[in-house]
C-alpha cells in the first residue's frame, strides 16, 4: 500500500484548520519533515507558519526583535499554487 504525503492521518486531522503552525527545535529534522508539510498544506490553501528554536546567533542575520530572545525573521517564498 502507498500512501501520499496528503494522505496521512495528520491531514485528516487538520482538515477543519486554516491557521497552523509547524514548529521545530533545530537539529536539521524540523527542515527536513517540516518543509514537505508546509508545501501540502499550502497547496490545501492553508495559512501555514514556521517557527524554529535556533542555536544561531540571530542578531547577526536579517531579522527583528520582537521581545527580548524572539526574533522575526522574514524569508520569501514563492507562491505555491
Amino acid at each position: 500500500m502507498t500512501y501520499q504525503l496528503s494522505q496521512i492521518p495528520l491531514f485528516d486531522a487538520l482538515a477543519d484548520s486554516q491557521n497552523i503552525l509547524l514548529a521545530g527545535a533545530g537539529g536539521g529534522f524540523d527542515i527536513f519533515s517540516g518543509v514537505p508539510l508546509f508545501l501540502a498544506l499550502k497547496k490545501q490553501h492553508k495559512n501555514v507558519h514556521l517557527a524554529n528554536l535556533s542555536f544561531a546567533s540571530l542578531k547577526r542575520e536579517n531579522s527583528h526583535e520582537v521581545a527580548p530572545s524572539y526574533f522575526l525573521v522574514k524569508l520569501s517564498c514563492p507562491k505555491i499554487t
